[in-house]
Formats: C-alpha cells, sequence, structure tokens
C-alpha cells in the first residue's frame, strides 16, 4: 500500500493572518514592510528570467536559428525597456531639482512596488528604498515636480508613502492665480493649509474670502522647513472654488498625477536631514 501524501497545515498562515488582523497597524508597521519587501526579488528573479536563453528543442538548424532569433529580439526588448526605464527615472529627478533650485536638496530614487493600499481607508503606495537606503519617516516623496506624499512609516528595504490624497495628509499651500490684475503682488498671496479627503480630490482651506483663487490654478506648497517641505513643489489643480456662508474659501484640488500608475518615485532629503 502507497503511504497518504502528508499535507501543509493552513493553519500556521492562518494564525498569522489573524495575528495582523488583531494588533494595532501602528505597532506593526515594521512587520508589514519587512513582509512586504519579500516581493522584491520575487519581481526582480522575474525580470532576470527573460535574460534565460530559450531552451532549445531538438530538431533542424533551422529550428534553431528561429529559437535564437527570438531569445535575441526578447533580450533586445529587455534592453530598450531597461533603458526607457533610466531616461524617465533621470528626466523625473531633473524635472524635480529644477524646481527645488537650491543644490543642497539632494534626492533618492525608488521604485514602487506597490501602487495602492489594502485599506479603503487609507491611501498610500509602498516604495523600494527603507531606512538602509536612507530613507526616513517624514521626508517627502516626488515624481518630477509633482508632490506624491510624505513617508509614514519605514522598514529596512522599504517605505510607505502617505499619499496627498489620504485625510491623514496636511501641508501649506498656495494657490497661483493664472492672471494677476494691477495691485496684486505674488508675495502677498494667502497662505492656506491642504490636506487630502480620502477621495480623488483634496481641498486647501482657511483661505480668506478676499483672496485671488481661480478655477485651473495651480496649487503650490509653502516653505516649511521645520517639515522639510520647499516652495513650489506642485499639488494639483484648482478645480471648483466655493465661497460658502462663511468668512473662508472652500477649493477643490484635483491632482495632475495618477498615483496608482507610478513606476518610480523620488525622495527629497533636506539639507541637514529631518529636525
Amino acid at each position: 500500500m502507497s503511504q497518504k501524501r502528508r499535507r501543509a497545515s493552513p493553519l500556521p498562515l492562518a494564525a498569522l493572518s489573524l495575528l495582523l488582523l488583531v494588533v494595532p497597524a501602528s505597532t506593526s508597521q515594521k512587520a508589514r514592510l519587512t513582509l512586504l519587501a519579500a516581493f522584491r526579488p520575487v519581481r526582480n528573479l522575474a525580470s532576470a528570467s527573460m535574460a534565460v536563453p530559450f531552451r532549445i528543442l531538438p530538431g533542424g538548424s533551422r529550428q534553431e536559428d528561429l529559437a535564437r532569433i527570438q531569445y535575441l529580439e526578447t533580450q533586445v526588448q529587455r534592453l530598450m525597456n531597461e533603458k526607457d526605464i533610466a531616461l524617465s527615472k533621470l528626466e523625473s529627478v531633473a524635472a524635480a531639482r529644477q524646481a527645488l533650485k537650491d543644490p543642497e536638496w539632494k534626492l533618492l530614487t525608488a521604485d514602487v512596488l506597490f501602487p495602492a493600499d489594502a485599506s479603503a481607508w487609507r491611501k498610500s503606495l509602498v516604495i523600494t528604498l527603507g531606512s538602509r537606503g536612507g530613507a526616513q519617516k517624514g521626508m517627502l516623496v516626488l515624481h518630477h515636480h509633482y508632490l506624491v506624499g510624505r513617508i509614514s512609516d519605514v522598514g529596512p528595504f522599504t517605505s510607505r508613502v502617505q499619499v496627498v490624497t489620504d485625510p491623514g495628509f496636511k501641508a501649506a499651500a498656495v494657490a497661483v492665480p493664472r492672471t494677476y490684475r494691477a495691485g496684486v503682488a505674488l508675495g502677498k498671496r494667502h497662505v492656506g493649509v491642504y490636506e487630502g479627503t480620502a477621495g480623488r480630490p483634496g481641498r486647501l482651506k482657511w483661505l480668506l474670502g478676499e483672496t485671488p483663487v481661480e478655477d485651473d490654478a495651480t496649487v503650490l506648497s509653502a516653505e516649511n522647513p521645520a517639515e522639510g517641505v520647499p516652495r513650489g513643489l506642485i499639488l494639483g489643480r484648482v478645480s471648483k472654488v466655493d465661497s460658502g456662508l462663511g468668512p473662508t474659501l472652500h477649493v477643490e484640488v484635483e491632482p495632475f498625477v495618477d498615483f496608482r500608475a507610478l513606476e518610480h518615485v523620488s525622495v527629497l532629503v533636506p539639507p541637514g536631514g529631518l529636525r
């Protein structure tokens, strides 16, 4: 009689999943990020497998030649894709550098490991840069000169980024008018507070009623050295302005970037690090 094959018990995996559900997220973020980092070598292995030659089946020389041609075409396509990714990263860093103007700011590049969050109450993504690569909690994350978000949790090899549409994200910001009338000076613009709403648009609050805000105006970050925020990073465009009944304006801000489609980002390192 043949012995029955023993099956692996699903209980350890179920117990681990239950434990992660019960333990508060604030105390298990580093463990979660460390586990998510395990997906990176899997992705790298899948990419590296493209470089392995196809197995040539026994046959005539024509079949072997066709297999070699197919293999070489695959390698050429892979190299072209890698070149396009490298150029895209270079363009992103160059655009961010031009917006910063201050050469003291540093930029670290990272790939996006997970472009969305599993939680419906949180808007975040996971990047392939952790504490060992220089990432710190509170650092800003950019795509070109667009503000993507702020690092909220750091693991050894990966970090979670709180996207600007997350309800917990806040930053001082200004709305740059598309047109300027006589007597309106850029230095006298009122600074408001941008915050996420968990939906697609964010909002700009605490702007006085006489503040010039136009539809399609660009919303930029205001300088805040204490939190490592330079001025001039783009948060989005004004999609709706409502004066309401109170003294302040209600301004909706639509992001320019589709965060779910990001493949790589830049992490902004302030001069002297975060305070």
